[in-house]
Formats: C-alpha cells, structure tokens, sequence
C-alpha cells in the first residue's frame, strides 16, 4: 500500500508528515487513488475567503482532480489591487454572489434552463 493508514483511517502525508483524512489541506496530497486528471480546457481560479478555513472548504480538494486547470488560493488584498489597476485579463470571468443572491437549496431547479 502506498499509504501508512494510522488511527481512525487517517494517512500520513509524505510531504509534511501530518496525519489527515482524504487529502492534505497544506500540500494537496491524497491518500485515497484518484481517477486520471480532467482535462477542462480552461484555467480556473477560485479565491476562497480568509475566513473560510482550507479544511472546511468544498473547494480546496477540487485540484486534485484537474491540477493542471484548478487552483484555489486565499482571496488578499494583492488581488483586489491587481483587479483595480489592471483589470482582468480578456476572457476572465469573475463570478461571485451578489448582495440579494439566494442559497442553492431555495433556487427552483425544475425551471432552470
């Protein structure tokens, strides 16, 4: 086995030497076999908010399922800078909930398009 199971089915990461169930927050490493990488065709940056820790977001496994098109870095000040004197590259979308945004379970899926 390529993994060192250890209490209550946790691993040892290989990297930092910490145990840790499913995957590693601080390196992104998994224990578990994954499927091949997908291929989106697109680059994909998801900024997650400071206050959202690494081990409690949906988010920060999702590269290990597209590392070469997934990146998930904590949103800072340096990119509100950059996104206020430069812009967004051509092609960007940035996409976030806005202020009257309703939560997932509430939409009415049937009569989405």
């Amino acid at each position: 086995s390529r993994v060192a199971l250890g209490p209550e089915g946790q691993f040892l990461c290989e990297t930092c030497q910490r145990w840790t169930r499913l995957y590693c927050t601080r390196c992104l490493c998994s224990g578990l076999d994954l499927p091949p990488p997908l291929q989106l065709g697109t680059k994909v940056l998801i900024l997650r908010h400071p206050k959202e820790p690494e081990t409690k977001s949906s988010a920060t496994p999702l590269p290990l399922l597209s590392p070469d098109d997934i990146e998930v870095q904590e949103w800072n000040e340096a990119y509100e800078r950059q996104i206020a004197h430069e812009g967004l590259p051509f092609g960007t979308w940035l996409a976030y909930p806005s202020d009257d945004a309703i939560p997932a379970a509430e939409v009415p899926w049937q009569e989405v398009s």
